[in-house]
């Protein structure tokens, strides 16, 4: 997830130029890695700047890029879905995705953590916990010992996941929501925001609420 080489400055693109996409510029930057632009499908966004680094349009930029040098990207979008949707497309143009580590983040090294996996500011991962590929890891969220995060899931800020539970792929724990011990979250599972899930879920639903519930339609 580091810029491990000394000497070595390692170029980088990121991948969705909204939120997330600044949060992962600024934890790029101070990993001494330098952005060399942002790709986005927004067109009002196209050559505009972020915090000084340029908006330089679509997909079709990649190319050129790669011509330059620039080989490694990273997909800074939010949701799973969109998120692998990205990924797969950055493969098809032949770019090497990273993840990316804030320096301020707690992460055991008993832990197993994806290298495509994004670990936000002050975020805790404790030992024997997994984090799965192009997972993010929110500000302040916390996945306590032995929980197993998947593949392209979103533990938002704040957000507590705790002992021997699990989150299916393309989950995602809500703002101060909280998983108990051992209990499994389905895939394509959200659990609103300030939640509380005190039994298992089932698959491709919403829940809401202490204890969380499914919300209704």
């Amino acid at each position: 997830m580091m810029n491990e080489h000394r000497g070595y400055i390692m170029k980088c693109i990121i991948i969705g130029a909204g939120g997330h996409g600044r949060i992962i510029l600024e934890i790029l930057r101070l990993n001494d890695i330098e952005v060399a632009g942002f790709i986005d499908d927004s067109k009002e966004l196209y050559d505009t700047a972020i915090d000084g680094v340029k908006v330089l349009g679509n997909f079709e930029k990649v190319d050129g890029l790669i011509k330059k040098g620039v080989e490694k990207g990273i997909v800074a979008v939010a949701d799973g879905r969109v998120r692998r949707m990205l990924v797969e497309r950055s493969a098809e143009k032949g770019l090497t995705l990273i993840g990316a580590k804030h320096p301020q983040c707690y992460v055991s090294d008993n832990a197993r953590i994806s290298e495509t996996a994004q670990l936000c500011v002050n975020c805790v991962v404790n030992p024997h916990a997994v984090i799965g590929d192009y997972t993010i890891i929110n500000s302040n969220a916390v996945v306590e010992h032995n929980s197993n995060i998947g593949k392209y899931c979103h533990i938002s800020p704040s957000a507590t996941v705790l002992g021997f539970a699990t989150v299916g792929d393309f989950s995602q724990v809500g703002a101060g929501a909280t998983v108990l011990e051992n209990r499994i979250v389905g895939e394509n599972v959200f659990v609103g925001a300030g939640a509380v899930i005190t039994k298992d879920t089932e698959n491709n639903k919403v829940y809401v609420g202490i204890p969380a519930k499914p919300a209704e339609k």
